[in-house]
């Protein structure tokens, strides 16, 4: 963070001595958080910061210790793995606690399918591909609260990539 801020403070006086008007006052801060270490002090890291993004694809990676794009590796766990879900609740957690902005960015925010989940531990904001964005706003639309009223609880009994895919075909 010093080194950031170090590097923010020499760009704003730069342009101020170049007389280049900027809003030095509204720079918002954020970080990504993409390791298992950076989630688990993620409360810590949003008391420094206006908001967090949450890179999903790189989490995964480090949290199962397994490269993305080893097909070897891919076959033997779920893209929304339990250990993933449970450190995206732990970043929520924080950020609702410090009052801050969790966004879920990476391939998981692109299935429509999952948002009953994502709802339900609490993720509100999403960054996802322009190609995604009318499938996931008629999934949202056509939500039923009701049929998915305990979403978490039922993914968590899910063991094996194929249980969980089944769990998401069946019951979201």
């Amino acid at each position: 963070m010093k080194t950031f801020r170090g590097i923010l403070a020499k760009a704003g006086r730069e342009l101020r001595k170049e007389r280049v008007k900027f809003n030095d006052k509204g720079i918002k801060e954020g970080i990504m958080i993409e390791t298992p270490s950076a989630a688990m002090m993620a409360e810590e890291l949003l008391e420094k910061v206006d908001f967090v993004n949450i890179g999903s694809n790189d989490l995964l990676q480090y949290t199962l210790a397994a490269s993305r794009g080893n097909i070897l590796v891919e076959k033997r766990y779920h893209i929304l793995h339990p250990a993933l879900v449970k450190l995206l609740e732990i970043i929520i957690k924080a950020g609702k606690k410090t009052k801050k902005e969790v966004c879920l960015c990476g391939e998981i925010a692109s299935f429509e399918e999952f948002y009953p989940l994502f709802l339900q531990i609490g993720l509100q904001s999403f960054s996802v591909a322009a190609s995604k964005f009318s499938d996931i706003k008629c999934e949202l639309l056509h939500l039923q609260t009701s049929k998915n009223k305990d979403v978490v609880k039922g993914f968590y009994k899910s063991e094996t990539i194929e249980e969980i895919n089944r769990y998401f075909k069946v019951n979201v």
